[in-house]
């Protein structure tokens, strides 16, 4: 399918470091945009930013992106077994030519990022699946759902998947490490979106595309006024803590 060169983009997260450059991008190029944020409280300093092209960006009030479409396998959480029901971004999604959902937790500090990543990804795709509208998805993931940790050099490939993470966190539950808790994130959240996605379009249910960036870490000056270091990515406090602060 041709890259949607004009219409509206839905970005999910849009207060978020790299959902921020985003929504200044889509705008800088013409697409109208609607961003999602948990409250008014973080749809605030949005509006005054962008406030100079006008009513070509809007914002969606999804407080919560875990309401999903779907119900976890009793057998275990870490499934791609999913049940319909109603879904956060059903009409956040409406008129939509194109999603760009990067909301997900980040922090390794979050204690179990697992389920919310998995939820929020499922989520937006079942209420794309509802439109007509939608032409592609594009999700942010991680090169942490492809690489893992060896000593010897390799190439890694889209047929990779970072299953040592998800098999930790397995044996370990609880008390594996966060990063690989967030690893194991970016690995199922990707796993079921692609299910999700190839089962529907091979029954004909749906026709837009779906797309899966992977970046490792993302440096760069935050685009939002008065963010704390604390608010900005995973990357860039990392980065301050090493050279700015010495922290090995």
């Amino acid at each position: 399918m041709p890259a949607v060169a004009a219409g509206k983009v839905l970005v999910s997260g849009a207060n978020g470091y790299i959902a921020s450059w985003l929504v200044k991008e889509l705008l800088d190029q013409g697409y109208t945009v609607r961003g999602t944020v948990r409250s008014e409280a973080k749809a605030v300093p949005l509006r005054s930013f962008f406030s100079s092209y006008g009513d070509k960006f809007e914002i969606a009030i999804v407080e919560d992106i875990t309401k999903v479409r779907r119900t976890v396998a009793a057998t275990s959480r870490l499934t791609s077994d999913f049940r319909i029901q109603d879904g956060a971004f059903d009409v956040a999604v409406q008129g939509i030519d194109a999603v760009m959902h990067t909301a997900s937790p980040v922090r390794f500090t979050d204690g179990d990022p697992i389920d919310p990543a998995v939820r929020g990804t499922t989520s937006i795709l079942a209420s794309v699946r509802q439109t007509s509208s939608v032409r592609r998805v594009v999700i942010t993931s991680s090169c942490a759902a492809v690489t893992t940790i060896q000593e010897d050099p390799r190439v890694f490939s889209e047929e990779d998947w970072n299953d040592a993470a998800v098999e930790i966190v397995l044996a370990m539950g609880a008390a594996a490490h966060d990063a690989f808790k967030y690893c194991a994130s970016k690995v199922l959240a990707e796993r079921a979106a692609w299910d999700m996605w190839r089962k529907w379009k091979e029954s004909g249910e749906v026709e837009w595309d779906l797309v899966v960036i992977k970046p490792p870490w993302v440096y760069g000056p935050p685009l939002l006024p008065n963010i704390k270091i604390e608010e900005t990515s995973e990357s860039v406090i990392d980065w301050y803590r090493r050279i700015v602060k010495g922290v090995p």
